[in-house]
């Protein structure tokens, strides 16, 4: 994830201080473009916290046991901009450690002894950890911009586009198969014996979501009655058994099912039920559960104040792992017969 300036800054703000704690360190991975850029750009305060930020040049950080060494170098490397602070008399310094890499430490803290020029408490000894920014700052969930709620909507949207498609494609040739799949999907539900107006209802609802798909969200509402709808209600109203067993009907209905292997959001994998499926229902079983996660994240951006605060990377990784699977999934729903 690459941050703006004023992300970094955003970020830093919301991570509260350790009690007692002077300095703290944030490592920043800035891969593309010049880090001597960033730097110039982050140079700030917050009130009277200073923000430094130091371009990392070498080989440093890579074990906790040297994390003091490392950072004493880093200060010395930096002195002569570190040193001028002491000038505004700052309370507490935020560094920044900008790298083209990413933090590989999980637990990078010590004490450490200050040097007698340090702008804050200098000669005395400190407590300070190394902390990667996006795992320290919490949001609410999915409450920034490189979440793409907007861009989880669309894919969803073509997703379930796509596999209306498909049913009608279908339909013309073989209107057996689309009934059977329908049942899949309602298995509560009266039978269906012709899918002619389920699908001619699936194409409306989504026609009437054409002109802005950035902006779709489906629900589950007991009136509901479109493709994404029905898909939710079956893995909102029935267990995992039930699921994979409506995943193995729709696998039996449309053909191909087998060909390709979708690699399910890593979500999925909490739902995976204990009954062994084949790979054809694996597929689909994949599938059914991210129409549920996508539906799922959009409620929790949409009422993020009833939820708490989780890391940025922890939510963006979950984001880009969505969306890439949703891409390959209307690929996958495109290529049935």
């Amino acid at each position: 994830m690459q941050y703006s300036p004023q992300q970094v800054v955003q970020l830093i703000r919301a991570v509260p201080w350790k009690p007692n704690s002077c300095i703290r360190m944030f490592w920043v991975r800035h891969a593309e473009g010049s880090r001597n850029d960033m730097a110039q750009q982050l140079w700030t305060w917050i009130d009277k916290e200073a923000v430094v930020p130091m371009v990392l040049r070498t080989a440093s950080f890579k074990d906790a046991n040297a994390v003091l060494a490392d950072a004493m170098e880093l200060f010395e490397a930096n002195r002569v901009r570190i040193e001028p602070l002491a000038a505004n008399s700052p309370l507490r310094i935020t560094f920044l450690i900008l790298s083209k890499d990413d933090f590989r430490l999980v637990n990078a803290s010590s004490p450490i002894e200050l040097p007698d020029w340090f702008p804050v408490q200098p000669a005395s000894t400190t407590f300070f950890s190394v902390d990667d920014l996006g795992q320290a700052a919490e949001v609410k969930p999915l409450n920034f911009p490189e979440a793409r709620m907007d861009h989880v909507a669309e894919m969803l949207f073509e997703l379930e586009s796509a596999l209306c498609h498909k049913l009608t494609e279908i339909y013309a040739s073989d209107t057996r198969r689309v009934a059977l799949c329908v049942d899949a999907l309602q298995p509560s539900g009266p039978k269906c014996v012709d899918a002619q107006d389920t699908l001619r209802l699936f194409s409306e609802h989504l026609s009437g979501a054409e002109a802005d798909p950035r902006a779709y969200r489906p629900n589950a509402a007991d009136k509901s009655k479109f493709l994404a709808a029905r898909i939710l209600k079956l893995v909102l109203g029935h267990p995992p058994k039930q699921l994979a067993i409506a995943a193995e009907e729709l696998s039996r209905n449309l053909h191909g099912s087998g060909s390709i292997v979708l690699k399910p959001t890593f979500f999925a994998v909490m739902w995976r039920p204990a009954n062994k499926m084949s790979v054809d229902a694996t597929n689909w079983h994949a599938i059914l559960v991210a129409f549920f996660q996508a539906y799922q994240l959009m409620n929790a951006n949409a009422h993020a104040g009833e939820f708490p605060a989780y890391a940025v990377t922890l939510q963006y990784a979950n984001s880009l792992n969505l969306r890439q699977f949703l891409r390959d999934a209307k690929d996958f729903v495109e290529s049935l017969q």
